[in-house]
């Protein structure tokens, strides 16, 4: 899986990057095998890979939130929407140095990992709908 540098012009397309990213990400956890560690290096890449396209959605809504007046009516969402998104990056960070560690997951603490990857606990939709 290559990561490709995609500009993103728009709040919008950060968010349905971050949202694509997102997807793969917990299919690549679903298919970790806690029995046979070895095998996951590539998947462990791949893993490495995504989070690199959510830093790089990321960045890109910081690069839009800058841009972003004052005084404008939305600054206040958007910094939180920027706040939501940056706590949930380091969520995910977290979960990807547990699951790298050889020889250290349970199939229960991996089904936690991919639970929690899925929940985002940190993004509140209705903040994230009047972005769009």
């Amino acid at each position: 899986m290559a990561l490709k540098n995609v500009p993103l012009t728009n709040m919008t397309q950060c968010l349905e990057a971050w949202a694509t990213w997102n997807g793969k990400g917990a299919t690549v956890l679903s298919s970790i095998d806690v029995n046979d560690p070895k095998s996951n290096d590539l998947i462990l890449s791949e893993l490495t890979t995504i989070l690199s396209g959510m830093r790089q959605a990321l960045d890109a809504m910081h690069e839009r939130f800058d841009g972003v007046p004052k005084d404008d009516a939305q600054f206040g969402l958007y910094r939180q929407c920027i706040h939501m998104f940056d706590q949930e990056f380091m969520v995910k960070e977290s979960i990807h140095s547990i699951v790298k560690e050889s020889g250290f997951m349970s199939k229960q603490q991996l089904t936690g990992s991919i639970s929690l990857w899925k929940a985002e606990a940190y993004l509140d939709e209705d903040v994230i709908k009047q972005l769009h």
